[in-house]
């Protein structure tokens, strides 16, 4: 909020130096002041009084005006509120002055019911309690169970010469394994033990 300008040294009228010279400016209070001081040091206090009172008054006004302010907002907001709540209160008087009771009698429907095209057809049972005419759902297949066989890989002359044959034959029987394990995996019912 505080300007500077046109500092300075100062002069005497012959020619010696006598010291510092500033014009200091608060934008807000629109007041200017010319400071001078025989050394910096005491130009720089002169300059941070000044700025102090004026911050001071200034912290003022706008106070005044913010409480100036707050007082015409309150009272606009009351006199809108007032309004509304002059309205609310003749809510109760405005429909209790309407009658808008609800006729029934016009509301029900009077058509025919015709259930022809609904009707089911009665269900006959066989002798052993069942429905007749019942589609039986068919159940999923079981997977075929895995054999040794089918993981039987080729031992040639070369695997039996180099010992590949036990290799292949250890190969076999770990895929058989974890075939079966899966088979059974997969035909295992959750809830149901098989004792």
């Amino acid at each position: 909020m505080i300007v500077q300008r046109n500092r300075r040294p100062k002069y005497t009228s012959t020619g010696r130096h006598s010291g510092y010279q500033v014009e200091i400016h608060h934008r807000g209070l629109g007041e200017s002041k010319a400071l001078s001081a025989v050394d910096e040091y005491a130009l720089e206090a002169k300059i941070e009084n000044q700025s102090a009172i004026w911050d001071k008054r200034w912290g003022q006004e706008q106070l005044k005006k913010s409480a100036t302010e707050n007082a015409e907002l309150a009272v606009s907001m009351t006199a809108e509120y007032q309004s509304l709540l002059t309205r609310c209160e003749s809510i109760l008087e405005h429909t209790l002055s309407i009658d808008d009771t609800v006729d029934w009698e016009t509301l029900k429907r009077r058509d025919t019911f015709s259930d022809t095209e609904s009707r089911l057809d009665e269900v006959k049972y066989l002798k052993d309690g069942y429905p007749a005419g019942v589609n039986d759902i068919p159940l999923p297949q079981l997977p075929l169970a895995p054999k040794l066989e089918n993981f039987a890989r080729e031992i040639t002359l070369i695997d039996r010469l180099f010992g590949g044959a036990k290799a292949k034959r250890a190969t076999q029987q770990d895929e058989f394994a974890a075939a079966a394990q899966r088979y059974e995996q997969a035909i295992l019912v959750p809830g149901i033990t098989t004792d």
